[in-house]
């Protein structure tokens, strides 16, 4: 009767109730496992974007950032595939060309780091952070003429931005004061 009816429905919420915690418990240890699994991967750089290369072999972010990695870790060899890797299959991404830029410059690489510089002051010729790199290396490598050239092509254009300007009229001046003590 009604006694029965009640009494049956409590019964089947609690069963319900122990389900729903019982589901709750497995998908936490799931989810824990899971966690476990990634933080393995996550350990460091190097560990991460070997696993984005792996995954995603088109991935010209994972190419660079494992470049990165390895150039952290010191495998420069390794480093500069990674970066012309991702040079690559982005040829036109700055940030990724700049990067393979100051890695061949850092390691004293001035040929490389020349080639892609020019590449990106061809891209867009008052981006600072290619600009102003390009012509050091320029010193770097002896060519200390084209680069006075090339600064006294700029200062006139009256689209440089008034930074850039000021920059390039400092490097100058260090330029010209460092032939002058020779």
């Amino acid at each position: 009767t009604m006694a029965a009816i009640v009494g049956k429905l409590v019964s089947r919420r609690k069963v319900a109730d122990a389900l729903l915690i019982a589901m709750t418990i497995l998908i936490s240890f799931f989810y824990a496992n899971r966690a476990t699994a990634y933080r393995e991967i996550w350990r460091d750089d190097y560990t991460l974007w070997s696993a984005g290369t792996a995954c995603a072999p088109e991935s010209y972010v994972a190419h660079n950032n494992l470049g990165r990695a390895y150039y952290d870790m010191g495998k420069n060899e390794a480093a500069a595939a990674e970066f012309e890797k991702a040079v690559a299959l982005m040829p036109g991404f700055p940030t990724i060309r700049r990067n393979l830029a100051q890695f061949y410059a850092s390691l004293g690489r001035f040929d490389e780091a020349h080639r892609h510089y020019e590449a990106l002051v061809l891209q867009n010729a008052f981006d600072a952070n290619a600009l102003l790199p390009y012509i050091a290396v320029k010193v770097k490598m002896g060519r200390k003429r084209e680069a006075l050239i090339l600064i006294d092509r700029m200062l006139p254009l009256p689209e440089l931005p008034e930074e850039l300007r000021w920059e390039l009229l400092r490097m100058r001046e260090n330029i010209t004061a460092t032939e002058k003590e020779k």
